[in-house]
């Protein structure tokens, strides 16, 4: 956890989670509004980066709704996540139609969590509209986003072997 300070007050921080030792969640940032656009949002994040590759961190990851261009800015890589938690069931049959539709092409991996399908597909933009219009027409889906930055080179692991991408 790091935490912005200013004449003696806590006004912002921003919390990081360990998931491996290659891997961290930014889970939380905030702060107060009136420190908006002051750059105090990017240095939390700078900080907290700072802190996981210290660790030997390789990756820093969250999922969010919100800010999509602040992440995208501040170098992350944008996926579209698809989680099908309402019907599970539904998963193959929908994964493919975006993947072979709106979504033909990109990047993309399959993984699980709890075992809930989900599918990650990267975008070179924020797309809000695309993420919008998906939500609306996968019935047993959440859609939302997850920023992936590297906090190394990339394809590359702390003891300086070659690493898959995506994890």
């Amino acid at each position: 956890m790091v935490a912005a300070r200013e004449d003696g007050r806590t006004v912002g921080g921003a919390l990081a989670l360990r998931r491996d030792e290659a891997n961290a969640t930014l889970r939380i940032i905030g702060f107060r509004p009136v420190y908006r656009h002051r750059g105090l949002g990017r240095r939390l994040v700078e900080r907290a980066e700072h802190e996981a590759r210290r660790l030997g961190g390789e990756r820093i990851a969250l999922g969010t709704e919100e800010a999509v261009g602040f992440w995208h800015h501040l170098g992350c890589v944008l996926h579209l996540l698809f989680q099908w938690v309402f019907e599970p069931s539904r998963h193959q049959v929908e994964s493919a139609a975006v993947l072979a539709g709106p979504l033909v092409g990109r990047r993309h991996w399959r993984s699980s969590f709890n075992d809930v399908p989900q599918l990650f597909v990267e975008l070179d933009e924020p797309r809000l509209d695309l993420r919008d219009k998906l939500g609306r027409e996968l019935n047993g889906c959440h859609v939302g986003f997850v920023m992936i930055k590297s906090l190394r080179t990339p394809f590359q692991r702390h003891d300086g072997s070659e690493q898959a991408w995506p994890p």
